[in-house]
């Protein structure tokens, strides 16, 4: 199921696929390797618990829209295509500072909740692996901060590499 652009991120990513303009995913054999780069700055666990249901649902959506917008130009996503069975997740964080590893993991959840298959329980999915559980994910996703100082861009470069 392709996922329909809510946000002028996402519609700019569709006229980037219709152009021919997109990134074309990597294969090592047959296993995908597939690179993608969020343009948003992921909330760690403690500004995540400060903040009012209303604005964790809109952090949600905003992170869900990011994740559409750099996936959808990849070649071979939409039609046809089948999500990841079994991965492996690397997360870059680029931000100012030095965050604490667990308020890093807690930024990362939404966007594992993007990379899924979209259901009713998660209508915001993408397709792009089958599950975020230990049956999809074979490991912890791995984390690589990135400290960009202060006024440096803040976004997250993700991996997912199908393994056998």
């Amino acid at each position: 199921m392709r996922p329909v652009p809510q946000s002028a991120a996402a519609q700019m990513a569709f006229m980037r696929l219709a152009s021919g303009g997109a990134a074309e995913p990597q294969h090592a054999g047959d296993l995908r390797v597939i690179r993608f780069e969020v343009r948003r700055q992921l909330p760690l666990l403690n500004e995540l618990l400060r903040m009012r249901e209303h604005e964790r649902m809109r952090a949600k959506q905003e992170i869900a829209e990011a994740v559409h917008a750099a996936v959808l130009p990849l070649r071979g996503y939409g039609r046809g295509w089948q999500p990841i069975r079994r991965c492996l997740v690397t997360v870059e964080i680029h931000r100012p500072g030095r965050p604490d590893w667990d308020g890093m993991m807690g930024g990362i959840k939404y966007l594992l909740d993007a990379l899924v298959v979209r259901t009713g329980r998660n209508p915001r999915g993408c397709g792009l692996i089958l599950d975020d559980s230990q049956d999809c994910i074979a490991e912890c996703p791995r984390i690589v901060p990135v400290c960009t100082g202060r006024g440096g861009p803040s976004l997250a470069r993700v991996m997912v590499e199908e393994i056998g």
